[in-house]
């Protein structure tokens, strides 16, 4: 936990039982396009790192009968010890922002038990004195 800066107890919590418990480890990918438009130049960095996933579980068949989850979706929760530990990192390549934990859902990707999975969707949870102890996450397998 170095360099990560949180006072929610329950932060700590939900990274020692993710870290300790569950030992469900994937990749997060972070990236970031930049473009040259005087010499049409693209160029992508990535940044990874370890997250732990934790409350992980599938849609079920309700969910995927109402039309807001796909067959093999995933619901996940990251502790947001693992973002902030990063939170220099994320900050270099675009703004940070608590909510989300510096995650963008319309470039960033998780690689999780050799599958890799596009986010969806990024929800702050569990707050005390304004800052989340964990992000949960919808994810879809990518094409």
């Amino acid at each position: 936990m170095a360099n990560a800066r949180s006072n929610n107890p329950l932060a700590a919590i939900a990274y020692n039982v993710a870290k300790g418990v569950r030992r469900n480890t994937a990749t997060m990918r972070h990236k970031k396009v930049y473009s040259d438009l005087l010499t049409g130049r693209i160029d992508e960095v990535v940044f990874e790192h370890d997250v732990y996933l934790m409350d992980i579980d599938r849609a079920n068949d309700w969910m995927v009968s109402q039309g807001v989850y796909k067959s093999g979706d995933i619901r996940a929760s990251v502790p947001s010890l693992c973002m902030l530990q990063v939170e220099g990192d994320i900050g270099s390549m675009r703004k940070w922002d608590e909510s989300t934990g510096g995650i963008d859902v319309t470039s960033d990707t998780i690689v999780f038990d050799g599958r890799e999975y596009r986010i969806l969707k990024v929800e702050a949870i569990n707050f005390w004195q304004n800052q989340p102890s964990k992000y949960r996450m919808t994810l879809r397998q990518s094409d």
